[in-house]
């Protein structure tokens, strides 16, 4: 500051413009200041929303379905998919997301847990309904990573896909698949639910969990139906 004082008394003393001169120094001034402030609020706000983002919990629902029929045929190969620019570039290519408009996707939870859902003002659950595809085995997965927050439904245990894909299923009729889960104990970040048991039309399911043990795999055989 002592510095800053003597520019500005020389600035004042020997500019024979000194009044001018000493006006453009302080704005100068002054700019350096503002941008400090405001680079001093915006650390503060980053750091507040960093350390509230890391005590945001979660409980996640990963699970991977794969349709066949009787004969073992692959009944989501071939399925549209979302196109998008490549990066750098302007030609569009396939992603690994199915096209929106080829499946109605709904999850369903325990009326206490849709009522809370219901009544808060943010959605607590991106990217829930969105079905991605993932290939195993020579066989295409519908893939859906579905969450929810802690402090919203801490112990959702059973959720049913109702899912409509013309694609898959050769019609328009929602299908349903319910799933049960175990819910391990609450860390820091959240947790992955463990998938134990599958209905789909009476029909019991095992999941398999994969090797990362976060997402679990189920065949649904379909009898008579399917795309052409």
């Amino acid at each position: 500051m002592q510095q800053i004082g003597m520019m500005l008394h020389l600035s004042y003393v020997y500019s024979p413009h000194k009044m001018c001169i000493m006006k453009t120094t302080r704005m100068f001034l002054l700019s350096i200041l503002s941008v400090l402030l405001v680079m001093s609020s915006f650390s503060s706000c980053v750091f507040f929303f960093w350390h509230h983002d890391d005590d945001i919990k979660s409980v996640g629902y990963q699970l991977d379905l794969s349709f066949q029929d009787a004969s073992g045929k692959d009944l989501v190969s071939g399925i549209g998919v979302e196109m998008m620019p490549a990066y750098g570039s302007s030609e569009p290519v396939e992603t690994n997301y199915v096209r929106s408009d080829l499946y109605e996707l709904k999850v369903v939870a325990s009326k206490a847990c849709e009522d809370v859902l219901a009544a808060t003002p943010r959605n607590y659950i991106p990217s829930g309904r969105n079905l991605g595809l993932n290939s195993v085995d020579g066989y295409t997965f519908l893939t859906t990573h579905h969450y929810y927050m802690a402090d919203k439904c801490p112990d959702e245990r059973v959720l049913t896909y109702k899912l409509k894909c013309p694609y898959v299923f050769g019609n328009h009729v929602v299908r349903e698949v319910v799933t049960y889960w175990e819910i391990p104990k609450m860390r820091d970040g959240g947790v992955s639910a463990i998938c134990k048991r599958i209905t789909f039309e009476g029909e019991e399911i095992t999941p398999i969990a994969s090797q990362d043990g976060y997402t679990y795999k189920a065949v649904i055989v379909l009898e008579g139906i399917g795309n052409q």
